[in-house]
């Protein structure tokens, strides 16, 4: 239980919105390390796994991401993370050997999940 607690914590601390319940078009899907990049509509959302259990997630409307800048953060060894994309229908599914996260292609609200499909947190479609 405590661990699912942790998941939900971390993943409620840093969600992005990829949009507001309107049809994106996604114009790219990029595949790189232990991270998937999208973009539609001239936004751009990364998904990074850190590790099998815990995933980085930002959002900018334009332009590039930035680092926080921050003093707090240790550099780590990033260590290679077994993942998976795919599209079916109006998702990107993007999934590792313990969660899954869909991102809708037409709200752009993501949805979480724990090993066995079990939902630990979603957006809201309509924010």
């Amino acid at each position: 239980m405590a661990r699912r607690f942790k998941l939900v914590l971390i993943f409620s601390l840093a969600i992005p919105r990829f949009g507001v319940a309107q049809d994106y078009q996604l114009t790219a899907l990029k595949t790189e390390k232990n991270a998937i990049l999208l973009t539609a509509n001239g936004k751009r959302l990364s998904i990074q796994f850190i590790d099998p259990t815990v995933v980085r997630v930002r959002f900018v409307p334009d332009g590039n991401f930035n680092d926080n800048g921050t003093d707090v953060c240790l550099p780590q060894r990033e260590r290679p993370v077994n993942f998976t994309v795919r599209q079916h229908q109006a998702l990107v599914i993007v999934q590792s050997d313990r969660i899954k996260l869909t991102v809708s292609t037409k709200t752009g609200s993501i949805r979480y999940y724990d090993r066995l499909g079990k939902l630990l947190l979603a957006e809201n479609p309509d924010t």
